[in-house]
């Protein structure tokens, strides 16, 4: 009877490791998840530090002229009137041109 009882005891034991090791929440599941988490975690935290910027902004906006004027220079070019407008055009550096390859044209 004892022996039995071992046994079933044992069978028992071996399938709840396997269903803690392979089965649904087991520990691989777990780990999965708590990284996902994280991942989540620090999206959200990025979300959140832009949605402040963007909330300071929006506040500037609605309660300084000075932000809409700076937003309206930067953004549309606006200028003010009296104000002289002044383009400073620098020289670009020469593009190089990507060495043909010998690939057949389509007239081969």
């Amino acid at each position: 009877m004892i022996k039995k009882l071992t046994i079933l005891f044992s069978i028992l034991a071996t399938l709840l490791f396997l269903r803690l090791w392979f089965g649904n929440g087991s520990f691989p599941v777990i780990m999965q998840m708590e990284a996902q988490l994280a991942a989540l975690t620090v999206k959200g935290e990025a979300m959140q530090a832009r949605n402040y910027k963007l909330e300071a902004e929006v506040n500037g906006l609605k309660e300084s002229l000075d932000a809409i004027e700076a937003r309206a220079r930067n953004d549309f070019g606006m200028i003010k009137r009296g104000e002289t407008f002044y383009q400073v055009i620098t020289k670009e550096p020469k593009l190089i041109k990507p060495e043909s390859t010998n690939t057949p044209s389509a007239t081969d």
